[in-house]
């Protein structure tokens, strides 16, 4: 027996229904529509105006439109943008790679133009022979090649301080400035030391151990340039890799240890030339201890 029913379903709709299926497919979209329309007034976000949402633009009567206010947006952990930023700045500059280039630069001048000079002062080191030829040379020779070996020392010195900056994580004081700094400070103690000498020898009369200990340090700042020069150069383009170990300590007992070798090398000097005597001594003791005395404690304290 067939089943005939009347169903209101809105807008004047008539429906047939049997006892195998019921098609309501109007009541259902009215349902779900009035449904919808009830969480207009509901909390669609914690964060965002129900009134502006992209929601409410989506199922209102005008038809779809854009927000035009801004809403909150729950905390995202693993969102980049929530992160600090950090701008590397590069420990390794050009500039030094520059420095370098003079530095070898001078050293083929030296190499070319005073060649006597050079092995002299390369020699003498270790022969008491080259030593004394070396004495013997003219004066103004003698000035060119003591010039040159302490500026190539002295410039090796700086790049050490720069380095020792570097691994201290000072990356500000890598630069030209700083360096040039570093080099005329170290120029300036040195000519101070030397001036301080050639006053003592003038009221002792120990011109010739002030000399010869000039020479032998001259000589001493050559052999340091040369050993230092490639070491220094390799930690500084190699400190992004080696932050992790204390270069700068191992630096800072270089520089130490240079200077302790080479107060030992002048007072063997001054037993070679058979010139000890009191005065020798204290001239030993006041001009060149004390001064490095100082340096070494501002090292180590630093």
């Amino acid at each position: 027996m067939t089943l005939l029913a009347l169903i209101p379903m809105g807008a004047n709709s008539l429906v047939r229904a049997d006892s195998a299926s019921v098609l309501v497919e109007d009541s259902i979209a009215m349902a779900l529509r009035a449904r919808l329309r009830s969480f207009k007034n509901q909390s669609f976000h914690p964060f965002m105006d129900n009134s502006d949402s992209a929601y409410y633009w989506s199922f209102s009567p005008q038809g779809v439109g854009v927000p035009r206010q801004r809403g909150g947006h729950a905390f995202d952990h693993f969102s980049p943008f929530s992160k600090d930023l950090f701008v590397r700045q590069s420990s390794a500059k050009f500039w030094m790679f520059g420095l370098a280039v003079l530095w070898l630069l001078v050293l083929l001048y030296f190499r070319n133009a005073l060649p006597k000079q050079f092995e002299m002062r390369t020699k003498s080191l270790f022969s008491s022979y080259n030593f004394s030829e070396l004495m013997n040379e003219k004066l103004g020779f003698a000035s060119a090649g003591t010039l040159l070996s302490q500026v190539l020392g002295w410039s090796v010195m700086a790049m050490v301080f720069v380095t020792i900056w570097v691994y201290s994580q000072l990356l500000n004081l890598n630069n030209p400035a700083l360096y040039t700094l570093a080099f005329l400070s170290i120029v300036i103690w040195e000519l101070l030391v030397y001036l301080t000498a050639l006053m003592f020898a003038e009221a002792t009369g120990l011109y010739s151990v002030v000399r010869s200990t000039w020479q032998r340090k001259a000589n001493a700042s050559l052999w340091f340039g040369f050993l230092t020069f490639p070491l220094v150069l390799l930690a500084y383009y190699n400190a992004p890799k080696l932050q992790d170990y204390p270069f700068e300590q191992g630096f800072t007992y270089l520089v130490i240890s240079f200077f302790g070798l080479r107060l030992f090398w002048v007072f063997v000097g001054i037993m070679r030339d058979r010139s000890l005597s009191l005065a020798a001594v204290l001239y030993f003791c006041a001009i060149e201890c004390l001064p490095l005395a100082l340096v070494v404690k501002g090292l180590a304290t630093n």
